[in-house]
């Protein structure tokens, strides 16, 4: 038995195909190329291999584009975000024997490697680059286009955990934290307060320990902004809180509160700061358009406040200032009783190998729910077997061709049976380990998995 392994990233480029037309300026295409040591002729052959690939392909199915393609060595995944304008990944392969005789005449090769895990690597590795900068075509002139991809990708390849990738890539989901109705109208009155005092401040999303409780932008966008602050910005503003000692390190509860406050993004000591600081600008598109927001995120006791303030409005150190003092008073009510709420919740989760894995998603308003990862950092930290999560993958694959609601079942050879169930806009795959169990005996399993996890939210009641 053969199995493919993600060995790197071999390849990562954009080029915009109606550029460099004429015989001799092909490198005109190409608006970004990694890696930086290929080159110039490594890089024309590349990308007009991929041209080819597409353009031929288009001649049996004009209506939609190719999306891979296999060879022995790498893996070619195709993007095309705008009109004209494609990005291109490919993945370096490992080739491992699992046993000791093969046959010379044929190899048995799983296919370990879902394209559309990787497809959707390749779609976040945009909606995060529109984020800060845009659109591909809203850029000046070329030369600016350029500019500002070097700039962004050149870091942002580096944080891509290719190993690790699997089908929460492909939710790219919110957790949201489910608390009661006295702490939902604090928030909920908390921003709506924020809004109305502060009329440059256009929307709010309220998060705690990196979960979402209220947000005034809508689910699209705000998956960007949630994958780009529990993804990128919390994480390392944690650290810091860590080595400055302002979390509890023996803290018995996920939820226990920090002690101070500050701006993430904008002044960090207000004090001593002469600038504002670094204020990343946002754009977002629910609207049909992209439209400028001044991204301000303020943290106070386990509380993250994101500010979308409107792009033409001018930061100075007196609105921030004024802010701190607002948010500050406001939050330490809030966060305790939502703290207090959360300690009460806590219950230790049934970790042992027989116990029911479930990854639970809803594509409404794009919340998902998981045991199946046992942490949020793409780390490989499991709980239950890689094969496991690898059939959800294909089944999630397949989703288009089930309908709007259904059940599969997948028994594997190390005793482990995957299902996955789909209705009413939402999908959950269970993965449990029961060696002599029956199909009624895993579909009653299941049925109270999602009676009790999901208490009645999973499926509609007829």
């Amino acid at each position: 038995m053969v199995t493919q392994i993600i060995a790197g990233l071999k390849n990562f480029f954009i080029f915009k195909s109606s550029l460099g037309a004429n015989e001799g300026e092909e490198l005109k295409k190409i608006l970004y190329y990694y890696p930086l040591t290929d080159n110039t002729d490594v890089q024309i052959k590349n990308v007009g291999f991929v041209e080819g690939i597409i353009q031929f392909t288009d001649t049996f199915k004009p209506s939609s584009h190719v999306n891979s393609l296999h060879t022995n060595k790498t893996r070619h995944l195709y993007y095309q975000p705008e009109k004209d304008f494609w990005m291109v990944m490919v993945l370096k392969l490992n080739r491992s024997t699992k046993e000791k005789e093969i046959s010379n005449d044929t190899e048995d090769l799983e296919d370990d490697i879902e394209d559309n895990v990787y497809e959707a690597l390749l779609k976040q590795a945009y909606l995060m680059y529109r984020l800060f900068w845009g659109t591909f075509k809203d850029a000046k002139n070329t030369d600016s286009l350029k500019m500002t991809l070097e700039v962004f990708y050149r870091a942002y390849l580096q944080t891509i955990k290719l190993a690790n990738a699997d089908v929460l890539n492909m939710f790219s989901g919110i957790q949201y934290l489910p608390v009661d109705k006295h702490c939902f109208l604090k928030v909920q009155t908390f921003v709506n307060c924020l809004e109305s005092s502060y009329d440059f401040i256009e929307n709010a999303s309220f998060l705690y320990n990196d979960y979402l409780i209220w947000s005034g932008i809508e689910p699209s966008d705000m998956q960007v902004v949630y994958q780009y602050l529990v993804g990128t910005l919390l994480p390392a503003n944690v650290e810091t809180e860590l080595l400055g000692g302002s979390m509890p390190r023996n803290s018995t509860s996920p939820f226990a509160p920090l002690r101070h406050g500050r701006f993430i993004t904008g002044p960090s000591n207000l004090k001593s700061a002469k600038t504002i600081g670094k204020v990343p600008k946002v754009y977002l598109f629910a609207s049909g358009k992209s439209q400028e927001y001044h991204l301000v995120v303020y943290r106070a006791l386990s509380a993250t406040v994101c500010l979308f303030i409107k792009g033409d409005t001018e930061l100075t150190l007196d609105l921030f200032k004024t802010l701190d003092e607002d948010l500050n008073t406001k939050l330490l009510c809030i966060v305790s009783d939502i703290a207090d709420y959360c300690s009460k919740q806590i219950i230790t989760p049934n970790l042992s190998d027989s116990s029911p894995r479930y990854i639970y998603f809803n594509n409404v308003n794009l919340a998902y729910s998981s045991n199946v990862h046992l942490d949020n950092k793409q780390s490989g930290n499991l709980a239950c077997p890689k094969e496991s999560v690898r059939i959800a993958t294909e089944m999630k694959g397949n989703l288009p061709f089930l309908g709007p609601a259904g059940e599969t079942i997948v028994k594997t050879m190390n005793d482990f049976w995957v299902v996955m169930k789909t209705s009413n806009h939402r999908e959950c795959y269970i993965a449990l380990q029961q060696k002599n169990a029956s199909l009624i005996g895993i579909s009653e399993e299941v049925k109270r998995l999602c009676d009790t996890e999901l208490k009645g939210i999973f499926f509609k009641q007829i």
